[in-house]
This record gives structure tokens, sequence and C-alpha cells, in this order.
């Protein structure tokens, strides 16, 4: 993956630019991740917070992980694109939506995650390890 993601919502008012590369890409089948992307998973770039440069106003909405940490998705106001979300377990790390990135052909997936939520149409890569949760 690259050194450096640029990405942005539907509309355009909000942009970002990510100056480090991402620590990894996952796809996660958790079902706040089903409902948030209107499918049946999310694919997710994990980036140090420090890196990623926002530009624009972004609206949050916080809801308590099965975890007990806090999550909070930031998205666009205007169009509702979600760009990326924090928890409160991993301080210092940022996961950027890659369906925001200008190029979403730039994430590698390398796992699955909350492979046990699942849903039996939403076909992933065999070949990619499966976690029942959160790794750790």
């Amino acid at each position: 993956m690259p050194d450096e993601l640029r990405g942005s919502c539907l509309c355009g008012s909000v942009t970002y630019e990510c100056g480090g590369p991402p620590r990894v890409a996952l796809h996660c089948h958790c079902r706040s991740c089903q409902k948030t992307s209107g499918s049946g998973h999310t694919t997710i770039l994990v980036v140090s917070a420090d890196d990623l440069q926002v530009t624009g106003t972004l609206s949050f909405h916080q809801r308590e992980a099965d975890s007990g940490n806090t999550v909070t998705r930031g998205f666009c106001p205007a169009c509702g694109s979600d760009i990326y979300s924090q928890s409160s377990g991993h301080e210092g790390q940022v996961y950027l939506r890659a369906s925001s990135l200008d190029d979403p052909n730039l994430a590698m997936p390398a796992m699955a995650i909350y492979a046990d939520q699942a849903i039996a149409w939403d076909h992933m890569d065999e070949g990619l390890p499966r976690f029942p949760g959160m790794p750790q």
C-alpha cells in the first residue's frame, strides 16, 4: 500500500490526506459496519491519527461497542458519507473507510474481522485470515 492516501466524501465537502502508510487494511463484518455501509461489511485502513489531516466539517456519532469501548464515527453532514471511526480502546488509531479513498483499489485487505457476524451472501476471499471478533 502507498505511503500517502487521499480521499473525500461523496459531495466533496470533506477531504483528507494521510501522510503515513496504513498499518493494515481489513474487512469488518460487525453489525455496526454493515449498517453504516449499507452492505455486508466495511473495508477499513488503520492509520495513525497523527498522519491524518481532514479539511471540512464532520459530524460524529458515538456508540458503545461489544468490547465496552466507545466508537466514534465521523461522517459528512451534507451527504452522509462515512469517512472514519475511532475507538476509545485504540488511542492514536483512525479507521479510514476504503470507500472514501480517491482510489479505493489502494486498499489491500489482509484479514476479515467479526467473521462470525458475516452475512451469507457477502462472499470474501477464502484466502484471507478470518477472526470471529476483534483479534487481540
